[in-house]
């Protein structure tokens, strides 16, 4: 496997933080026909918003290439040959959003909301991720720093 990675962040410009990172992979298969689950790119992205130890509002994006899972059905995929089929897998693309409100440095409340996009996307073959889910508590700490 060969991986060349970038990355790039800006930590606390006034409250806010960004992270970009970017991954590229390339496979040298000596026993199978591919890297089966395995894309060749992968972008991370990342912001944070801290307004006054208040609120703090957080955004993700992730964006993952084409990936080829084995099948075993050769109505399902392409011939890679020695018996074994590939299907593609698309490119996929998740967005999440989150909002905390801290009331002091021990209780805080939190919600999260996690595919934006509410795309039906398969991370392995036949294993769809759920639709857009929603997340929210309350958050107690008994230790304060």
């Amino acid at each position: 496997v060969l991986s060349v990675a970038a990355e790039f962040s800006l930590e606390e410009i006034g409250r806010l933080s960004l992270f970009v990172r970017a991954d590229y992979f390339q496979y040298n298969m000596k026993t199978f026909a591919r890297a089966w689950h395995m894309p060749d790119y992968k972008v991370t992205a990342s912001a944070n918003c801290d307004m006054k130890d208040k609120l703090v509002f957080k955004a993700d994006l992730f964006v993952i290439g084409e990936r080829t899972a084995f099948t075993p059905f050769a109505s399902q995929g392409e011939d890679l040959g020695y018996g074994s089929y590939g299907k593609k897998l698309p490119m996929l693309l998740d967005i999440n959003l989150g909002a905390e409100y801290r009331y002091n440095k021990r209780i805080s409340a939190f919600l999260n909301v996690y595919n934006l996009a509410n795309s039906g996307y398969n991370i392995w073959n036949n294993y769809p991720m759920q639709g857009i889910t929603v997340l929210g508590g309350l958050s107690f700490s008994f230790l304060s720093f």
